[in-house]
This record gives C-alpha cells, sequence and structure tokens, in this order.
C-alpha cells in the first residue's frame, strides 16, 4: 500500500491568495484525494531508493489559481502539499468546476487540468506516468452505494507496462473478466451485484469469490493471481460508516503478476 498521508506542513501562509480545504463534509462539498505514484520506473528501484532513506521532493497544489490550503488548528493556515509515493486526503471542496495546477515549491507547474467536483461525493485524482510527462484521471466515486450493489474503481497505474482486468470470481478460482483489458491510464469505474449487507475489508472472500483485478492473462502467464481490492476509507471528518466501496490502483506487478505496489 502507498503511504497515506495527511496534507500538513510546518510552513505558514497568509490569508491572501488562498482556498482553505474544509476539515468536515457538507452537503455543496467533494473529499478530495489526491494518489501520487512515486517516480522509479521498477520496484526495485524504488526498494533502492527506500533503502538509502532518500528524500522526495514536496509540490504545493493550486485551486482556481489560490493555493489550497487548511487550518492545522493551532491558529494557523498552511498550505497543502503532495508528494510523490503517498497519498493525501486535501480536505473537502466546494462542488462545481475547478482549475488544478500541481507545481513544485519554485513555482514549475507538474500537472495542470481542469475537473468538475460532484456535491456529496469523493473525488480521487491518480496521477501516472514518467515524471516530466505527468497525466492524471479524475474519479469520482459516490457517498452511498444502493442496497445489494458495491461501487468499484480499479485504475491501472503499472509503470512496467502490464494490462490489467477486472474480474468476477465464484470462489475456488473460476474468474470471468468483466472489463476489457486496462491499459496505463485506463479506468474501469461501476456499480456491481454484491450480496453482503455488510461491506468486508476487501473485495474478496476467503474462498476467493466476489470481484478482483489480475494481470491480463498470455501465454507466458496463463493463470495470474487475482488480486482483491480494498474498501475506500472515509476522510477524516466523515462520520458516516464505511459504504461498500472499493478501489484498487496497482503501481508495481512482478512479471508473473504478482503485488508489489498498489494503491
Amino acid at each position: 500500500m502507498l503511504l497515506a498521508v495527511s496534507a500538513c506542513d510546518t510552513q505558514e501562509v497568509g490569508p491572501g491568495h488562498l482556498v482553505v480545504a474544509g476539515s468536515d463534509p457538507g452537503p455543496d462539498e467533494s473529499a478530495f484525494w489526491v494518489v501520487f505514484p512515486p517516480p522509479e520506473e521498477t520496484y526495485e528501484q524504488l526498494q533502492d531508493r527506500t533503502s538509502r532513506i532518500a528524500n522526495v521532493d514536496s509540490y504545493q497544489v493550486f485551486l482556481d489559481g489560490q493555493v489550497l490550503a487548511f487550518d492545522d488548528r493551532n491558529g494557523g493556515l498552511s498550505p497543502s502539499l503532495v508528494y510523490p509515493g503517498a497519498v493525501a486526503g486535501l480536505g473537502y471542496l466546494q462542488a462545481g468546476p475547478h482549475h488544478f495546477r500541481i507545481a513544485s515549491l519554485d513555482g514549475n507547474p507538474i500537472f495542470v487540468a481542469d475537473a468538475q467536483l460532484t456535491a456529496g461525493a469523493t473525488t480521487r485524482l491518480f496521477l501516472y506516468g514518467p515524471p516530466n510527462d505527468l497525466r492524471g484521471r479524475f474519479i469520482t466515486a459516490p457517498s452511498a452505494t444502493p442496497a445489494g450493489q458495491e461501487h468499484v474503481t480499479v485504475v491501472n497505474l503499472v509503470r512496467t507496462g502490464q494490462a490489467i482486468e477486472v474480474v468476477s470470481c465464484s470462489g475456488g478460482g473460476v474468474c470471468e473478466p468483466v472489463s476489457p483489458a486496462l491499459a496505463l491510464g485506463d479506468v474501469f469505474d461501476a456499480d456491481v451485484p454484491d450480496a453482503n449487507p455488510s461491506p468486508p475489508a476487501r473485495s474478496l472472500s476467503d474462498d476467493g469469490a466476489g470481484i478482483g483485478f489480475r494481470m491480463v492473462p498470455s501465454a507466458t502467464v496463463p493463470n495470474p493471481p487475482v488480486l482483491s481490492l480494498t474498501r475506500a476509507i472515509p476522510f477524516a471528518g466523515n462520520r458516516e460508516p464505511p459504504a461498500a466501496l472499493y478501489v484498487a490502483a496497482p503501481i508495481y506487478l512482478s512479471d508473473r503478476g504478482d503485488p508489489q505496489l498498489i494503491y
């Protein structure tokens, strides 16, 4: 799993030219997360860097041209920062169309895009691609699911190029694809049947039944392992019970489809 971090920093910002994210949900707001994969091309390169305890750069988030900040609850405002190799919950933002920019601390933008935020939902920005050509997908998940349904989001962020597919499994290793092959940046986002009234932490049961994903089978790897999705955690301040919302965004898989790093 990627390291999950809060949007905190000791640097304070002044009250001008900034927009402050909410810490509690409102009826006209959307929770906003940024999934920022590490820059390394392979899992082995990532392990080498982390073994050397190398520092990673931080990046500032701008919303509609203003610094996105949060109330640090100590009487000050701090800028919302994101880091490669981490998942950041940036708070609750006003629903509607917005212009997003992520930039280095010296002002050089690394990602710029427009997106629509939906009230009462959660929007996740999944970044992917090489550091000098970052792209992103904004995916909105509902705050709740209809009875007998679960919401599934699978995003291919695999740096090593494997295509993946979403599968429905009846248990005992019997699985059928429910999505086309997903290349880098492709998304499967849909409601699927779920008879479990109490959503478990993972989308596959102990006997392998449920919704999962895997590397697309090939002649060299005809039976790659089926991997589970994880139930999405609500943002801090949301006191509603967790809904049946499941997310998986693999970043590194082995040549045989074994999990190495997955959000």
